[in-house]
């Protein structure tokens, strides 16, 4: 995973496409990643993991235009809190795509390993929730000022 600190906050990087048509490499891109990567070779974009250090390595060197495979793909880089990453879903319409962090499985995966606990207390269910809450609320201001980035214009 690719990752920095922006202002004091752990971020990993991750590419979508902002324009109809889908999310496409070129043969060129997936050689180059093929290169960097070593070991068994992908061959179709989909195979590539979105935040693969080495695919945004060759988009931060490259650029979306050399990066994309067709004339409509328009590969955009996205920062969003690393401890999120985990709870970002990716969906398209024609191609075009979207995210957004879905709190609700974070809170759901937690409370599942909790049901696993046979002490657990209703005090832990509330120290969950709270966790929870706080990610949420830490976090979901820099999510949603990085989406209205990546939408401008459309």
């Amino acid at each position: 995973m690719s990752t920095a600190t922006i202002m004091g906050i752990k971020v990993c990087y991750f590419l979508i496409n902002k324009d109809y048509g889908g999310m496409n490499f070129c043969n060129a891109f997936l050689e180059e990643l093929n290169k960097r990567r070593g070991g068994v070779p992908i061959e179709y974009s989909f195979c590539v993991k979105r935040n693969d250090p080495h695919a945004v390595a060759i988009f931060d060197e490259k650029g979306s235009a050399w990066c994309a495979g067709g004339e409509r793909a328009k590969i955009i880089k996205i920062a969003i809190p690393e401890a999120c990453w985990e709870w970002v879903v990716i969906s398209d319409y024609d191609g075009l795509e979207s995210y957004y962090v879905n709190f609700c499985l974070a809170y759901f995966k937690d409370m599942n390993e909790l049901l696993k606990n046979d002490h657990a207390t209703i005090e832990d269910a509330r120290a969950v929730k709270a966790k929870n809450d706080a990610m949420k609320t830490d976090y979901e201001d820099l999510i949603e000022l990085e989406r209205e980035h990546d939408t401008v214009g459309y």
